[in-house]
């Protein structure tokens, strides 16, 4: 006959929200497994089984809002970054402009 096993998982789950209320709860996950279950005696009447593991440590989450200086920063370093890679565009597009002019008028063009 067929049996059935399931392993569960557990984790103490921490939720904290933005007004500090806390509500604390469980994260499961599962394992699902089926098989058929023989004796030496012949085929063995179907069962079904639980596996429990509760994990130790505990999972906390917790609700917070970045400050608005986060932001600035994030968007001072996005235009910097802009910049600077505009520029070393730029520096290599004027030399090889220059290289290529100075070969022209010396005739080394080819």
């Amino acid at each position: 006959m067929i049996s059935h096993d399931y392993h569960i998982r557990l984790v103490g789950t921490t939720f904290i929200d933005q007004n500090k209320r806390r509500t604390d709860t469980f994260q499961y996950s599962y394992g699902y497994q089926t098989f058929i279950l023989s004796t030496p005696s012949g085929v063995a009447p179907p069962s079904i089984i639980f596996r429990y593991e509760i994990s130790p440590m505990e999972i906390k989450y917790q609700y917070y809002r970045k400050p608005l200086y986060h932001l600035l920063t994030m968007l001072c370093a996005i235009i910097g970054g802009v910049v600077t890679v505009a520029g070393i565009i730029d520096k290599i597009v004027f030399n090889t402009n220059e290289l290529i002019r100075e070969k022209i008028l010396l005739g080394k063009l080819s």
